[in-house]
């Protein structure tokens, strides 16, 4: 199906054209999947935006989430070097 529509540019003189339209009719629940898409897109899009505007901000350009994880790591890899020496040190 197609409609005329007519163009019109202050500059230019005024064309008719032909312009298709689409008529797209979604059942019920192929529109809530979609809605439901969109918003989940939304969401993700705005927690990625806010993530990457902590990290522009943080002096370390780390989340407080990695800087977390770091300082958990440092400490796990001081107990096991620790371990380790006692341990070579009980065996002697």
């Amino acid at each position: 199906m197609t409609t005329i529509c007519t163009l019109r540019h202050h500059s230019l003189p005024a064309r008719r054209v032909l312009v298709p339209t689409y008529n797209m009719v979604l059942d019920p629940l192929t529109a809530i999947g979609l809605a439901g898409n969109i918003v989940q897109f939304i969401d993700f899009s705005i927690k990625i935006v806010g993530k990457a505007h902590h990290i522009n901000n943080s002096a370390s350009g780390l989340l407080p989430e990695s800087t977390d994880a770091q300082m958990v790591a440092q400490a796990l890899i001081s107990l096991n070097e620790k371990n380790q020496s006692h341990d070579s040190l009980s065996k002697h």
